[in-house]
């Protein structure tokens, strides 16, 4: 093909980027439909990229760590919420929601996993950072964060932690008047439900 370098250069600065990420050219509509025989094959912005293979890495490790890196972890991201407002507070939710589940469902799957979580500040911090998306306004990330709490106690195994975050859903639950939180903790109570008399209660809060 014949091109000149102020064409690439014309190309590069295009509107055709994904606005926020470098101008490259496997960032535009082109690739979508050059690579539509496979999904995977697809072009996604950098920052997005380095996003999915962070949470990937941060799953696989997750299961190898002591506890004391698990705390330092969760508290900071605990303060990264804290200090973000808004959509961006909102994609950070997101991000960590999503790499916890990941992390959990691989420490599920490990032999080793009861070497984790013995600290009770850890399992603190993970709670709260639960609880907090649990009655998002955004519905995916409540439905997500039911799923990071019945991993989390499944992985867990305290009885003690279950009847606790059991007892703080309901109270919350019956006082909760926005859809968001009564939706939020039902799936929270659901997900820490171990029999049918708990799930009645549950539905009689919600009647």
């Amino acid at each position: 093909h014949n091109t000149t370098d102020q064409i690439i250069e014309e190309r590069l600065r295009s509107s055709h980027s994904v606005p926020g990420t470098p101008s490259v050219f496997e960032h535009d509509e082109i690739d979508l439909y050059l690579h539509h025989s496979s999904i995977s094959g697809r072009s996604i912005p950098l920052n997005v990229a380095v996003i999915d293979a962070s949470m990937i890495l941060f799953s696989q490790l997750f299961p190898l760590l002591e506890d004391k890196y698990h705390q330092a972890m969760s508290q900071r991201f605990l303060e990264i919420i804290r200090l973000t407002k808004g959509s961006r507070q909102e994609a950070i939710e997101a991000n960590l929601i999503t790499a916890l589940a990941m992390a959990l469902n691989n420490v599920a799957s490990t032999r080793e996993r009861s070497i984790c979580f013995t600290e009770g500040q850890l399992k603190k911090s993970l709670c709260t950072l639960i609880l907090h998306t649990l009655c998002h306004s955004n519905p995916t990330l409540r439905c997500a964060s039911s799923h990071v709490l019945s991993r989390l106690i499944q992985v867990i195994d305290d009885s003690h932690l279950r009847s606790d975050l059991t007892r703080i859903c309901l109270e919350r639950l019956k006082d909760a008047r926005d859809i968001p939180s009564r939706t939020g903790y039902a799936l929270g109570l659901a997900s820490l439900c171990q029999s049918s008399q708990h799930l009645n209660r549950t539905v009689a809060v919600l009647q």
